[in-house]
């Protein structure tokens, strides 16, 4: 029997693809199972009977489960994988995995909408709304190549599922309530890498390893250039997505296409939802943009990088270790005043008084939105820019969840 430690959009996945093939499970998560953090007695029993374990990736490294039953853990790509290879299902695909710290949802969007663009014959899962279960159930009576979002959570578990390439957008400090150290989180993501045929980067994977003192010798690995590829397209905006469309470029080459063909897939793209999009114009001329989609100081550095003018920001809830030390400069260049919300405020507000920056501490949504476009008007401020560069945890349900009330709170202050 397996175990499906979860109850959440990718365990209905598992779900309804081990139903399929008539296999036995059982689902079940903290709430049935822990007691002050510790596993019930009732638990236990059902644990050393199940053949596998799938844990959810919000199960931290060091929850119960890994420290008593690490052996039996599979991340739901080897189960999927598994079951495949018994049921001699495995040729119809072949797949490519995107990862990062961040940018992994915009470089597998436009890799996945180049292969149909090029092939027709192209699936997306993991990170983005279908998950890798549910999206190879969705095309067993078909085959393609799969373009898969791959966090570390993911990666971490990982032992024999094949690929050609993974596509590997950047690394920075990120996860670290998740992960036991910097290190440890780099290293899933090389075990990530490790089962490709094929590693590409768009920056120095060599430097980092050495800095974090991991060996990645046997890895085959490749830096892109983006000026080499030269990849237009209009409608992405920022140094970063320069970068992105040249990785995407390249992994359509590792597929065998070619490059003018390549170019002309790739160039009229657009970005995906809140990628620092535009979504409105107040009356006296200050553009929003929506950049929800950024949790990490790296994302708010590329949003940051990519306004022409300054910005009032609007940032920060559950900050998962990170480090914002490196968007001083950027701060002190772009940004005119800070709306900052809830756990983390009064890291930024040092940051900020440090700069000589105004700010302001709010308790919602509405009130952030309010006072970002009060000082814009006042003050004849362009630009007022949505990015959280924290995850959404306890503040909202979801990361959608925080965007939804963002673009409700913008709609019925411009109205």
């Amino acid at each position: 029997m397996i175990l499906i430690w979860g109850k959440g959009r990718v365990w209905e996945g598992i779900r309804d693809f081990l139903n399929y093939f008539w296999i036995e499970y059982e689902i079940v998560d903290d709430k049935d199972c822990l007691d002050r953090w510790r596993l019930t007695t009732e638990c236990i029993w059902s644990l050393e009977e199940t053949e596998w374990i799938i844990p959810s990736p919000w199960v931290p490294s060091h929850h119960a489960l890994y420290s008593n039953f690490r052996e039996k853990l599979v991340w739901e790509l080897d189960l999927v994988w598994d079951i495949l290879q018994k049921h001699n299902l495995d040729n119809r695909f072949r797949f490519v995995w995107v990862t990062g710290t961040d940018w992994k949802s915009t470089v597998s969007h436009l890799i996945h909408q180049g292969l149909e663009r090029l092939w027709k014959k192209a699936f997306l899962a993991g990170n983005f709304d279908v998950p890798f279960a549910r999206a190879i159930l969705n095309n067993l009576d078909s085959w393609g190549i799969g373009v898969v979002e791959v966090s570390s959570f993911m990666a971490y578990l990982i032992k024999q599922i094949p690929f050609e390439i993974v596509a590997w957008t950047n690394f920075a400090v990120d996860h670290l309530d998740w992960h036991r150290d910097l290190k440890d989180y780099f290293e899933a993501k090389v075990n990530l890498a490790n089962r490709a045929q094929r590693v590409l980067t768009w920056f120095d994977l060599e430097q980092v390893a050495k800095e974090l003192g991991v060996d990645i010798s046997y890895l085959q690995w490749q830096r892109v250039d983006e000026e080499s590829l030269n990849i237009a397209n209009p409608f992405l905006v920022g140094q970063h997505n320069q970068k992105n469309l040249a990785l995407a470029g390249a992994v359509l080459q590792g597929l065998g296409f070619e490059l003018d063909h390549i170019k002309k897939a790739l160039s009229p793209i657009k970005g995906l939802p809140h990628r620092i999009e535009f979504v409105g114009q107040t009356d006296w001329g200050a553009k929003v943009w929506d950049d929800g989609k950024s949790t990490t100081p790296q994302a708010l550095w590329a949003a940051l990088g990519a306004m022409e003018d300054r910005v009032v920001l609007i940032a920060w809830w559950y900050d998962k270790g990170a480090d914002f030390e490196i968007l001083k400069d950027l701060f002190k260049s772009k940004v005119s005043f800070g709306v900052f919300l809830w756990q983390t405020s009064s890291r930024f507000a040092k940051i900020f008084d440090q700069l000589g920056i105004k700010y302001v501490i709010v308790n919602s949504m509405e009130e952030a939105v309010n006072r970002a476009l009060d000082y814009s008007h006042q003050n004849w401020v362009n630009n007022i820019l949505f990015s959280p560069a924290c995850a959404s945890f306890d503040m909202f349900k979801n990361r959608k969840d925080r965007v939804e009330k963002f673009l409700k709170a913008v709609k019925n202050s411009l109205n």
